[in-house]
């Protein structure tokens, strides 16, 4: 439904782009992306290994083995099947998004020990008095903010431990008894998720499109992100808000 209601949103907050011819669209639509891809061997080699990285991380749990560990070995892997030089392949690392995430995280982990974020979630039971549908709201809503200036998957890391204890809070467990699921993790995840569209900074998906964009010669600053993305990402927090409500009181 979010998905559906997204291009809506997009149409209205690009309505002034919307509205200007395409440039080099015969051009384009003449490109045979078939030829553009150079080497099919080597394609065919990365996507086994990509898609065995994939499955490895859907079974990390039972393999034991950190995700880190797991991407680590996939890349060792393809450098040694491709018999690629591993100069060449560092050429074309992203490495000022790395170490912008490196820097990010130890910020977000320097904020975590302080116990900040903590204190903030558990103010969210003390603010709603332990009613559990504001409870929810406001997670989804203070998650979607705070992703929006902490990176999601830090920040939802920080968050599972905290849902586990609001969870146990004696008013919100009475609520949960009578459910089949802890919609609280529903919307650790609506906020998380949508709350990564608002800034530039807010998902990682985010940097990495940025990096590619600014290679190509196109400059996107902070603030011209968030003038587009804060209205995108409060309409569909709304609209995700509400089909939780909604679910929540046909207890689906």
């Amino acid at each position: 439904v979010t998905f559906g209601a997204s291009f809506l949103l997009l149409k209205i907050l690009f309505r002034k782009d919307l509205k200007q011819k395409p440039e080099n669209l015969k051009d384009l639509m003449e490109i045979d992306e078939k030829k553009e891809i150079k080497d099919w061997p080597l394609l065919k080699k990365s996507m086994i290994i990509l898609l065995a990285v994939v499955i490895a991380f859907m079974f990390h749990g039972v393999l034991d083995l950190e995700v880190s560990i797991i991407a680590l070995a996939g890349a060792a892997i393809l450098l040694v099947v491709t018999k690629i030089h591993p100069a060449k392949s560092f050429t074309h690392v992203e490495w000022p998004t790395l170490i912008f995430f490196a820097g990010l995280f130890i910020i977000v982990s320097g904020v975590e020990l302080t116990g900040a974020l903590e204190l903030f979630a558990h103010e969210i039971v003390n603010v709603t008095g332990g009613n559990f549908e504001g409870t929810a709201v406001m997670i989804i809503w203070s998650s979607a903010f705070a992703s929006a200036f902490v990176d999601n998957i830090p920040y939802t890391a920080t968050m599972i431990p905290i849902i586990e204890n609001i969870s146990e809070n004696p008013a919100i467990a009475s609520t949960l008894e009578g459910l089949s699921y802890n919609p609280l993790w529903y919307a650790l995840a609506i906020g998380a998720d949508f709350g990564g569209n608002g800034t530039l900074i807010g998902a990682s998906a985010n940097l990495v499109a940025i990096s590619i964009v600014e290679r190509h010669g196109y400059r996107m600053v902070f603030r011209d992100f968030l003038i587009k993305g804060l209205p995108y990402m409060v309409g569909t927090v709304a609209i995700g808000t509400a089909l939780f409500l909604v679910r929540l009181m046909l207890n689906v």
